[in-house]
């Protein structure tokens, strides 16, 4: 599981173990249907992103995009936290909170006694790292590693405000190419396009620290899962945030 990108986004070629199933999330347009795999009972979506899937969608019914949107976002662009003390070096996740809070408007703050907040999380020493997308309401988990570096943790925080992967976005048969012949048959869904599921708020950024790297979930590590459309290779980025990432933060609290 080390490797496993739960950021493989991060990473290479480690197989997730378990069995793939379908449920249902909420997006701006009401439920939409998922694939989704248990790591340690936790579901998770495209190796890092934690989900509450329904079975039916009837269960996940939602009025307008509008309310959607709201209800993911944190208000005031401030999310309080706690850090598990059990989390060695914990100043990985101190560099990770100072990185976003300068280079953006966003803030994040020691909890006192507010409602909403997010948990860091220890996951065990070869657990994965993972988040839910945008503000869930009440606690919710971002989970730790021992391996998991700074930049992995920023890449979790960005997914709690409220990002998503670069590479499931609706428009990026533009921009990339899919090796669907040399991804694990298990972890084809994690490249699935989910039109609606969170908003594109900027041109495809291949310098994003939320694209997946261009081996991740590889049958054949020698051989790339994504590239450019044109067939070639791009550099991951796993240290900091992009210029356009930093944009997409602001444009998505301006709504």
């Amino acid at each position: 599981m080390k490797y496993l990108i739960v950021l493989l986004c991060f990473f290479g070629s480690e197989a997730l173990s378990s069995e793939t199933k379908s449920g249902y999330i909420s997006s701006p347009n009401g439920a939409i249907k998922v694939e989704y795999q248990l790591e340690n009972n936790i579901p998770i979506m495209e190796g890092d992103i934690e989900i509450d899937p329904a079975e039916n969608k009837q269960d996940l019914a939602i009025k307008g995009a509008g309310k959607w949107l709201w209800f993911r976002k944190w208000p005031k662009k401030t999310i309080p936290y706690v850090i598990d003390p059990t989390i060695p070096h914990k100043q990985r996740i101190e560099w990770a909170i100072n990185h976003i809070s300068q280079k953006t408007g966003f803030k994040l703050i020691p909890r006192v006694k507010q409602r909403d907040y997010v948990y860091f999380k220890y996951n065990g020493k070869d657990g994965g790292c993972s988040s839910f997308v945008g503000r869930k309401w009440g606690k919710q988990y971002i989970r730790i590693p021992e391996w998991c570096s700074a930049g992995s943790i920023v890449h979790e925080i960005l997914h709690a405000i409220g990002m998503r992967h670069e590479q499931t976005r609706w428009d990026r048969n533009q921009y990339v190419k899919i090796h669907w012949d040399n991804i694990q048959k298990e972890q084809r869904h994690n490249f699935n396009r989910l039109f609606f599921y969170t908003r594109s708020y900027t041109d495809f950024d291949f310098d994003s620290i939320m694209l997946y790297g261009p081996f991740s979930f590889a049958k054949d590590p020698n051989k790339p899962t994504i590239t450019k459309a044109d067939g070639s290779l791009y550099q991951v980025n796993r240290k900091e945030m992009s210029s356009l990432d930093i944009k997409t933060i602001e444009k998505m609290y301006q709504d």
